[in-house]
C-alpha cells in the first residue's frame, strides 16, 4: 500500500510537471497583442513626385548623388570584440551642414537608375527642398528651407 501511494504521488507529481509546461509552452507561443485600431488616415492635400521634372521644380529639388566609401577601421576604445577592425562609411553626409556642392547633379527620372556592380552598394542622394509660398491650388502655412 505504501508503495500504490508513492507510485501515485509520483504519477501526480509528473502530470502536474506536464501540465505546468504545456501552460508554459502554450502562454510563450501565444499570438502578440494586435495594436490599437487607427482611425482612417487624412488623404493627402497634394501629392508631389520628386522623381520626376515637374515635382522636382515645384520644390526646387536640384538632385546630387555620391557613392559611398566602406572602409576598415579600428574598433573603438574600450569595445569587447574578437575583432580589431570594424566599418565605417565615407562621406558621412546626413546632416544638413553637410557641403555636396562638388558632387555631380541628376536628373529626377534617373534617380531610380541603377548605379552599381550589384554586391554591396550604398549612396547618398540629396537635394534642398523649398516650399513655396503657394503649391497649385495648395497655400502651405509658412515658407521654410531645409536640406537632407
Amino acid at each position: 500500500m505504501h508503495r500504490n501511494s508513492f507510485g501515485s504521488l509520483l504519477a501526480a507529481g509528473v502530470l502536474g510537471f506536464v501540465s505546468l509546461a504545456a501552460v508554459t509552452i502554450s502562454v510563450a507561443q501565444a499570438p502578440p497583442p494586435q495594436p490599437a485600431q487607427m482611425p482612417p488616415g487624412v488623404p493627402p492635400t497634394l501629392v508631389l513626385d520628386l522623381m520626376t521634372a515637374e515635382g522636382a521644380s515645384a520644390l526646387g529639388a536640384q538632385w546630387r548623388i555620391s557613392d559611398v566609401k566602406v572602409k576598415e577601421v579600428p574598433n573603438i576604445e574600450g569595445t569587447i570584440t574578437q575583432n580589431k577592425m570594424t566599418y565605417d562609411i565615407d562621406p558621412h553626409a546626413g546632416g544638413a551642414d553637410f557641403d555636396d556642392a562638388k558632387w555631380p547633379v541628376i536628373e529626377p527620372k534617373d534617380l531610380g537608375a541603377r548605379r552599381s556592380g550589384g554586391h554591396v552598394a550604398f549612396m547618398w542622394y540629396r537635394t534642398p527642398l523649398t516650399i513655396p509660398a503657394k503649391i497649385g491650388d495648395l497655400d502651405p502655412p509658412a515658407p521654410s528651407r531645409s536640406s537632407g
